[in-house]
């Protein structure tokens, strides 16, 4: 290898690194991935009895019914590597996304000949992408359709894509859309042959090769070995009910229109104008996967949660478009394609990727970052675990699983595991009891609970006035406990309490009574102690802006959400609303106002308009 050769080699690595390590700039969304917690305790479970569950134990709303939990192999892996060390299973995510988008690169250069046009296109992938990489089995549909499409020519397909799919079946409820674009590869493959050998291929006996079929048909068997069978089909055929009121979930709807890129929607839009750009010569190249990236486009137009699938597909599409620039550019300046740019280039991106980086933070408590760790209720949980713990819970959805997981042998009402076990009618009902519809006490009457933890809020505030009211034993910023009527466990409630009081969690209680107290100081000092404890505590931040406002200490208001910032830059649109509350506070309206349009929501799983 001569030196020109090797500079070339090396560039090519330098710039292959900054492209990938820029991309993962995207990851640790601001996203409430509540499903994590009950992938974790159905993976503990797994473990113990060594065989997924067939019927439900962990809640008392559905105990016994048949449950279908089609992801039962991640949740085993899952609970391994975080009963091993909780931090790895936030790195272990990471190095996913990590072999995720080096997989993409690698594929998308080849097809488009260019590694930045696929480096932007990876970029532009995982940016629109980004609010969607929290810590759930969906990754490793995106990783398996990277391999899938790496592999599309190779003849080791034969054997690797079965594989694939028999793990694929029992990882995620993608597999179903797996099956289907290995079929459509399949055919491109055969199509493609039939046109390097100049004899067109037009019947389905004739596209395939017998590798080809052999291959199709490995795959049609190997997706069956699974513990349901056909069954396993259930669950995401009923997503094609258009009635189903799971399909209200905001995850289902369609994305909506915007042009601003700071927006997913926005991101979204210009991905798609892009993409299409590059198909007219995506389909004289490889129109196989064209067709994927107009699959995927109308899957994602219809509902948001199948972005990632889309900008995953369609990068290839988007880097021929860039490569396109690229060539046009070049044409009329030789000199931009030497090696003395090609390093420069290089150079540029890896300060992109630098700059990409800024407002990421990976310590302390990564996992706590990824999942967004303070909008659990970690305190009232651990007030439960020392009451009792109750035997039955009526809970918010979001916390069912973060419940199964810290509170086991505690039966929830509902959690995030959706349809595989809850069926419509019940999903209807816990809506309206979530929204106090009339009938809601009826509701409560025939699912009788031993303790309610609730948001503050309608439905806590109408247990406690039932004409035979509940009673709320404990209380922070962000959840409450409630015992029935003539509960048992209220004997113990306030020594709980008392026992719990010195704790690092309740240093925000502490520092409200003492603002009550009128000792506004004393609570500033408890605020920042539970901050340098815990920087991650949004709402810690928030009530020290608050006291600061009650002081009229604007210059400290300020300097308290840019610390907040800078802890949890990922969290800027809670931090910016409640500087908005604080600056209210201070009546300074135009500041508040600022500090709002600066919250407003930007993200897939936020309703427009919505506070944080």
């Amino acid at each position: 290898m001569n030196p020109l050769q090797r500079s070339k080699r090396w560039q090519r690595a330098a710039a292959a690194t900054a492209l990938v390590l820029g991309a993962l700039a995207f990851t640790q969304p601001d996203a409430t991935g509540s499903d994590l917690w009950w992938h974790l305790a159905a993976g503990r479970e797994i473990v113990d009895e060594g065989a997924p569950p067939s019927h439900d134990s962990f809640s008392y709303s559905f105990h016994g019914r048949e449950w279908l939990n089609h992801e039962w192999l991640w949740d085993a892996g899952a609970w391994q590597v975080h009963a091993a060390s909780p931090q790895g299973l936030a790195w272990a995510n990471l190095a996913v996304l990590a072999a995720l988008f080096a997989l993409l690169l690698r594929v998308t250069s080849q097809i488009s000949g260019s590694l930045f046009a696929a480096g932007l296109a990876l970029w532009g992938a995982a940016a629109t992408s980004h609010w969607f990489f929290d810590i759930r089995p969906h990754l490793f549909t995106l990783l398996f359709v990277m391999i899938v499409v790496a592999t599309r020519d190779r003849p080791a397909r034969v054997w690797l894509w079965p594989g694939l799919m028999a793990a694929w079946a029992n990882l995620h409820g993608g597999f179903l859309f797996g099956l289907g674009m290995i079929g459509l590869l399949t055919a491109g493959h055969g199509l493609s042959a039939g046109r390097q050998t100049g004899r067109p291929r037009l019947s389905a006996r004739d596209a395939l090769t017998a590798r080809d079929a052999l291959t199709l048909g490995l795959c049609l068997a190997a997706w069956l070995v699974n513990p349901w069978g056909l069954g396993i089909l259930d669950y995401p055929l009923q997503y094609l009910d258009a009635a189903s009121p799971y399909r209200n979930i905001l995850e289902w709807h369609a994305p909506g229109f915007s042009l601003d890129p700071r927006d997913f929607a926005g991101r979204f839009f210009w991905l798609s104008l892009f993409v299409a750009a590059g198909l007219p010569r995506m389909l004289r190249r490889e129109p196989a996967l064209a067709v994927l990236a107009l699959v995927t486009f109308a899957m994602a137009a219809t509902s948001r949660r199948f972005i990632p699938l889309f900008a995953i597909a369609s990068a290839p599409a988007l880097a021929l478009a860039v490569d396109a620039a690229r060539r046009e550019l070049t044409a009329h300046a030789a000199r931009l394609g030497s090696p003395a740019i090609a390093w420069a280039a290089t150079a540029a991106a890896a300060v992109a990727a630098v700059a990409l980086w800024h407002p990421v933070r990976l310590q302390p408590d990564l996992l706590g970052r990824w999942t967004g760790r303070d909008r659990y209720p970690e305190a009232a949980v651990r007030y439960l675990r020392a009451l009792g713990p109750p035997g039955r819970l009526l809970n918010e959805y979001a916390w069912g699983g973060y419940v199964m997981l810290h509170l086991p042998g505690t039966q929830v009402f509902i959690d995030g595991r959706a349809n595989t076990l809850y069926d419509d009618a019940f999903f209807v009902e816990a809506r309206s009891l979530r929204r106090l519809e009339p009938g809601w006490d009826e509701i409560v009457a025939r699912h009788p609970a031993d303790a309610a933890l609730l948001i503050p809020g309608r439905l806590s505030a109408g247990l406690e006035q039932l004409p035979e009211p509940w009673t709320a034993v404990y209380r922070d910023s962000g959840a409450v406990v409630l015992l029935p009527p003539g509960s048992p466990l209220a004997a113990r409630a306030e020594t709980v309490i008392d026992e719990l009081r010195e704790l690092p969690d309740f240093y925000e209680e502490n520092a409200h009574r003492a603002m009550l107290a009128g000792d506004v100081p004393a609570a500033i000092r408890l605020v920042e102690s539970q901050l340098a404890h815990d920087p991650l505590r949004i709402a810690a931040w928030a009530q020290l802006a608050m006291l600061h406002a009650s002081l009229g200490d604007v210059a400290a208001l300020e300097n308290t959400i840019d610390s907040g910032l800078d802890a949890n830059p990922r969290r800027w649109r809670d931090l910016y609303h409640a500087k908005a509350i604080a600056y209210r506070r201070a009546g300074d309206s135009k500041a508040a106002e600022r500090a709002s349009r600066r919250a407003r929501a930007r993200g897939p799983f936020d309703a427009p308009g919505t506070a944080p």
